[in-house]
Formats: structure tokens, sequence, C-alpha cells
């Protein structure tokens, strides 16, 4: 009953929220229609509610479109307006995100200053801004033919695409100037980035073919309907235009706020769970830094899991709880038990690790074996990979290539990268399997498609040897590229070696010094043994 009373006091907040935010519209619009407005300015909003001037309002609208920002575009007149628009519009979305959905540092990772916001907007959205005004400036023009409310629906569809790319474009080339890792737009449209401040602001350039749509279905819903009689159009159009309105503002405060504001217990949103159950990894995560309820975080670290390493969701779950390997394994144990499959892998790693990394279970190869089995059953293609990397170790269980082999398929037909790779590994050697250094071949490029940089290193040997494939050194040196751009040491020093002896690239002792100190500096010891003698 508590949780009852907390629901519905919880959608009554938003409910009042929404009606002070319509009522609020309701009376700023009809005090300056009262007040402001001459008779005959009255008169002319009355024409326009009886459908007067339906034929001639996408003119209309462009004149009015054109008297705030200029007629022609290529101009500075338009881009300095254009400009202040959008430092404008940075300002009041930053209030909003800020200081009345508080988002920032929170539900947004960071946290912007009022300065950060307006240099940061005018770096990024001034251009972004100018192009997407342009675009809604062409838009307006094209309403006057586009006359049906499905027709206009789909150009506003193909607005909002063209603009979001625009900014998020934008966006993205000045994460690549300061040196950071460039951000999604799911990211950016759920308000997981700082950056969403200045995403969202770019979209207001379309209010206005918004509004043009809106005014034109207001038109139409007063001069084909009863409103007009109803409403007393020919003596208050104010009233009623500040009406209509104060419907429209109440029913987007109704919808749109809950999806923006997870509420006051810090809980995932019904918009939050379905980002992280459609894209899962990286989205969950983000659900999880602003999720206190333990178990409910848990689950998203779950779903994170399901399409990552077993090393990389440990060391998240370890980080959740604080290093508290103890709790970790005590939840890892029951989401096995409860019949997830990740879990059990996860389980079967920590076993493997045990103390000595700070988890919280002491070392024992059987009992990781044991969870590995359990994962590998019950469909983890993580799960299967480690099982056979124990066979072919004999850890836990009797030494079996043959076996390790066919956990390896199963795993690498299952989607795994790492177990294409492991599968090639056994190809090439001729363990557990006839040697077919052809097949080797075609699973390490299925892991290296599949992301896997040591895939892609492993190809390049391939390549560079000439063995499996015809010999190619320039692919070679393609995929070592890959490989260290990946992360892979071993692909740095290969690609290092390919400068200093000018095979597959033009020969060039100053890159390879790089390639080798790289390797160095990030602890491979090829790399510091042949920088040392190079320098």
């Amino acid at each position: 009953m508590p949780e009852v009373n907390e629901q519905l006091g919880f959608l009554a907040t938003y409910w009042a929220y929404a009606f002070a935010l319509a009522s609020a519209f309701y009376f700023a619009v009809w005090w300056f229609g009262k007040h402001h407005l001459s008779q005959e300015s009255k008169d002319t909003l009355t024409l326009w509610l009886w459908g007067e001037y339906e034929s001639t309002w996408a003119h209309h609208f462009c004149n009015l479109f054109d008297a705030v920002f200029g007629a022609k575009h290529l101009s500075l007149k338009c881009f300095l307006r254009s400009s202040l628009a959008s430092v404008v519009a940075v300002l009041l979305l930053y209030v909003l995100f800020a200081e009345i959905l508080g988002v920032m540092g929170g539900r947004a990772l960071g946290d912007l200053s009022l300065w950060q916001a307006i240099v940061f907007g005018a770096a990024i959205n001034v251009i972004p801004d100018y192009i997407s005004l342009f675009e809604t400036r062409w838009l307006l023009r094209r309403f006057e033919r586009v006359t049906s409310v499905l027709g206009q629906l789909g150009v506003l569809a193909a607005d909002a695409v063209f603009t979001g790319a625009i900014i998020w474009l934008g966006i993205n080339a000045f994460q690549f100037l300061r040196g950071d890792a460039p951000l999604t737009a799911i990211e950016m449209l759920a308000m997981f980035s700082v950056f969403s401040v200045f995403f969202y602001s770019t979209f207001l350039t379309s209010v206005w073919a918004w509004a043009y749509c809106i005014s034109t279905w207001v038109m139409r819903l007063f001069s084909r309907s009863a409103l007009s009689r109803v409403l007393d159009v020919e003596n208050k159009p104010e009233a009623q235009v500040a009406l209509v309105g104060a419907v429209l503002v109440f029913i987007a405060a109704l919808v749109l706020t809950p999806v923006l504001k997870a509420g006051e217990h810090r809980q995932a949103s019904a918009f939050d769970q379905m980002l992280c159950s459609v894209f899962g990894g990286t989205m969950c995560l983000h659900i999880v830094r602003f999720t206190e309820d333990e178990s409910q975080a848990f689950d998203y670290l779950s779903q994170y899991c399901e399409s990552n390493s077993d090393e990389s969701c440990i060391g998240r779950v370890l980080n959740f709880f604080n290093d508290d390997g103890d709790k970790a394994a005590s939840m890892w144990r029951k989401s096995c038990d409860g019949g997830y499959a990740e879990g059990c892998a996860n389980l079967g790693a920590m076993y493997l690790l045990g103390h000595s990394f700070g988890l919280g279970v002491a070392q024992d190869d059987a009992e990781a074996a044991s969870f590995y089995r359990r994962a590998c059953e019950g469909g983890s293609a993580f799960g299967c990979t480690d099982l056979g990397a124990m066979y072919e170790k004999g850890r836990g269980v009797a030494q079996d290539d043959t076996e390790a082999v066919s956990l390896y398929r199963q795993a690498c037909d299952g989607g795994l990268s790492e177990g294409c790779y492991n599968l090639g590994w056994m190809y090439k050697r001729g363990r557990g399997v006839a040697q077919d250094a052809t097949e080797a071949a075609s699973l390490y490029q299925r892991a290296c498609e599949g992301g896997m940089a040591l895939g892609c290193n492993d190809f390049g040997v391939i390549y560079e040897s000439g063995r499996g494939v015809a010999q190619d050194a320039a692919k070679a040196v393609s995929l070592y590229r890959r490989a260290c751009e990946g992360g892979t040491l071993e692909g740095c020093y290969n690609l290092g070696r390919m400068y200093r002896d000018g095979s597959g690239v033009a020969q060039d002792d100053a890159e390879a010094v790089s390639l080798f100190r790289e390797g160095c500096e990030r602890g491979y010891a090829g790399g510091l043994l042949q920088s040392r003698r190079d320098v």
C-alpha cells in the first residue's frame, strides 16, 4: 500500500506541474492579447481562426520568418541573428537542464558552468544552427505544396533527422579536436552527456516548422468544427488561442517531464529501462550511475554483461559495490542460481582469479570450471570460451584439446570474437584438430571483423608470412595498424617492424621508433628491446 500511495503522489505531482505550466501559458497569452493587441489585430486573428487566411498562410508565415532573420540567408545580418538565437537557445536549455530538471552532474556525466555553456555553445552551435536554419527556411517554402497532416508530419520527421545529424557531427568534431571519445546520438538524446544541451538547442530552429504546422492545424480545427462558435472566436479570439495552446502545453508537459526527469528517488524511468533493454551495453552503465536501488542497478549491470567480456563485467560490478568482492560474488551467485548464464560465467571468472585479485571467493579451478560449464550450457558464449581455455590448459579439468576445440567452436558460432580467435589458434597449431592454415586465417579474420584487436594482429602475421593466404605485406601493415589502434601492443610492435624494414610501407625509422616506444611505454617487452636497439 505505501508503494501505491507513493506512485499516486508521484503522478499527482506531475499532473499539478503540467497544470501549472498550462495555466501560466494561458494567462500569459490571454493577458498579452487582451491588453496589447489592437482591435484590428484581434479582428485579423478572428479571420485567421475562421480559416480566411488558410490559402495564403504559408506565404504570410514565410514573411514573418524573413522579418526575424532577414530575407537573404547568405548575409551577415542573417548569420548574426542566427548566432544570437543559438547562444540564447543554449542559455535557455542550460537553465532547464541544470536548474529545473537537475540533470547536470547526475544523469549527464559531468557538469558545466554557465560560462562554459556560453563558450562551448558559441564554438559548437553557431555553424550547425546556421545550416539548420537554412534547412528550416527551405522547408517553410515547401509547405505551400504539402498541405495534408500526414505529409506535414513526414516533413517534420525528416527535419528532425537532418537537424540531429548536423549537430551530432558538430559535437563530435568538437570532441575530436579536444581529443575526447565520440558520443552516440542516443547518449545525447537520453541526456547522458552535458553536450545534450547543445544537441537539443539546435532543434529550436525547427520550432519555426512546428509553429507553422501547429498554427495550420489550429486554424483548421477552429474553421472546420463547431469550436469557432462554442468558444466565441468572434469576440475573444485571444482567449481561444490561449486555451488551445494551454491544452497542448499540458499534454506535452505531462508526457515529456517524467521522461526527462526520473523522479525524486533517483529511479530509472520507463524510458531509461527501454534504452537499456534495446541498446544494452553503455546505455545500461549510464543508468546504473543514477540508480540508487541496488537490486535494480544490478539488473542493469547484468544486461551490460550480456554483451561484454566477463573480465570487463566483473570490474564494473566491483566498482559498483565499492570493491566489496564478497557482495559482488553473492549477487552473481544469486543471478546464476536464478538461471542467468552470464552470472555463472562471471562467478566462474571470480573463482579462477580468487582472493589474490581482490575478489570475494578463494581461488578454485575446479569450481571455476563448474560455473563456466553451467554458463556455457545456459547459452553464454563467454562461458564456453573460458571453459574451453580450461580444457586447453588442463586447469580444473583433465586436459583435452578436442573438447577445447568443440567449446571454442560453440562460442565462435555464438558470435563471440574471442571464441573464433582461440579456435583459429588451435587450427594454426593443429591442436585438437587437423592443422589447417587456411581455416586459421578465416577464423582470425572473423575475430578481427568482430572487433578483437589481437585477431587483427594474428591475421596480419598470416598475411606477412603467406601461410593460409597469399602473402601481402601491405595488407599485413593495414591489419597491424588496426591492432595497434585497437590497443594490442604486439600490433604496435609489428607495425614498427614493418616501418623499420620498409615492408608493405615506405621505410620510416622515425615512425618505427615511435611505435616501438609506444609499446615500451605501455609495457610490451618486444617494443622495449627494439626501441633501445634502434635508438
